[in-house]
């Protein structure tokens, strides 16, 4: 009897690849051309198309320019990057995402659109109970990348 394939992914995850590689498909391409075009090994593009390793937002923008796909891989990306966060502050996210403004009052800690990298970082890695160090600077560098993008798109500068 055969075993239904185990795919430990997301469901967007695996949605963003299957549109990734229609597009892909649907453009004569392979995944080695594809790279080429997006200044990426065909293995880097196979390992996206299998779920193996996630997309970075590099490589959602050079494959969306690589392949003319008129918005069609950042609209799929956009609940791929979700994932990156805690699933219980996911829906902060979402908010956040389409408010046109955050109040709000802290007296012990400087608000996250405001934080440098290393003051983020700093807060985390003193947090009780401690992160891994890994986990808080990966988490710090998705988060700034994120507010760069938020920044960007406003006209405001990140720096």
């Amino acid at each position: 009897m055969a075993q239904p394939k185990k795919n430990s992914s997301s469901p967007a995850a695996q949605y963003f690849a299957e549109v990734l590689r229609t597009l892909r498909v649907n453009a004569g391409l392979s995944q080695n051309e594809l790279g080429e075009r997006m200044a990426y090994s065909g293995a880097a593009v196979s390992a996206v198309e299998t779920c193996a390793k996630p997309a970075t937002d590099e490589y959602i923008e050079a494959a969306e320019k690589a392949l003319g796909a008129g918005g069609l891989i950042a609209a799929a990306a956009k609940y791929l990057r979700l994932e990156r966060y805690p699933e219980h502050f996911q829906g902060f996210v979402q908010l956040e995402q389409e408010a046109l403004s955050v109040s709000s009052y802290c007296t012990q800690l400087i608000h996250g659109l405001l934080q440098t990298k290393e003051y983020a970082e700093a807060v985390l890695n003193y947090a009780f109970p401690p992160w891994k160090r890994t986990k808080s600077s990966s988490w710090c560098r998705h988060a700034w990348s994120a507010r760069r993008c938020w920044t960007a798109g406003r006209g405001v500068s990140s720096t």
